[in-house]
């Protein structure tokens, strides 16, 4: 990071929107840079330069600003769902290993083969039809 960046990046308050487009402007317009250069700080501070390159852009920078504002504002409410449906899937795991520590026999039916030497233990759902089956039977 240069000095000039560093200085632009400190200068620029109103957020790390215009922050970031300052800095980005500064490397990829190179007549932007030169005037800058020729303003700051012979005519103007580094402040009342990006104010007023800010106040001149603002109509075309509007458009751009609201299209990021609302992306963001999506994935942070994409964050949050995601968030609430973790939180949700654990709580009902947690009931479910809550439920299985109750009775950790729900749902387990065991059977032996035909000639009683070997068995085979199956899970079934807590609760179910067939889990009461298995468990009646």
């Amino acid at each position: 990071e240069t000095e000039t960046e560093t200085e632009t990046s400190r200068s620029v308050v109103a957020n790390p929107w215009r922050s970031t487009h300052a800095r980005l402007a500064l490397s990829k317009i190179p007549k932007l840079r030169l005037m800058r250069d020729k303003l700051v700080p012979e005519i103007m501070d580094d402040e009342g330069f990006w104010r007023a390159y800010f106040a001149l852009c603002a109509p075309r920078l509007a458009k751009v600003e609201a299209r990021a504002a609302a992306a963001v504002a999506r994935s942070r409410a994409r964050r949050a769902n995601a968030r609430a449906a973790e939180e949700q899937a654990r709580a009902m795991d947690d009931e479910e290993d809550a439920e299985r520590v109750r009775d950790p026999n729900a749902g387990l039916r065991f059977t032996r083969d035909a000639d009683g030497s070997t068995g085979t233990a199956e899970f079934r759902a807590v609760g179910g039809a067939e889990g009461a089956a298995g468990a009646a039977g």
